[in-house]
């Protein structure tokens, strides 16, 4: 399989998908840094509180919150939160 390398246009981080089409593409992190600063902050609020309770009440909130939403996105999100809240990250 052949793989394209880039880096991310968000935080430069290097990368390598199989997908042509994801060259150029931001990072899973890029992305939820992204999504999370697009919520509205009573969103916001519902899934840190849910986070802080662990990783499954995490992912209901982003359910809840965002029906719409993969689970690939929802985990980035979580590490993401996990990251800013200061959480041991083991997802």
């Amino acid at each position: 399989m052949s793989m394209f390398h880039f880096h991310c246009p968000g935080c430069a981080a290097p990368m390598a998908v199989a997908d042509a089409e994801r060259v150029g593409k931001l990072c899973g992190r890029c992305e939820a840094a992204r999504t999370w600063e697009s919520l509205p902050p009573g969103i916001q609020e519902t899934i840190d509180t849910a986070v802080r309770r662990g990783n499954m009440p995490g992912l209901f909130a982003m359910r809840e919150a965002l029906p719409s939403f993969g689970i690939p996105q929802a985990m980035d999100l979580l590490m993401f939160r996990h990251a800013a809240l200061g959480l041991d990250g083991s997802v």
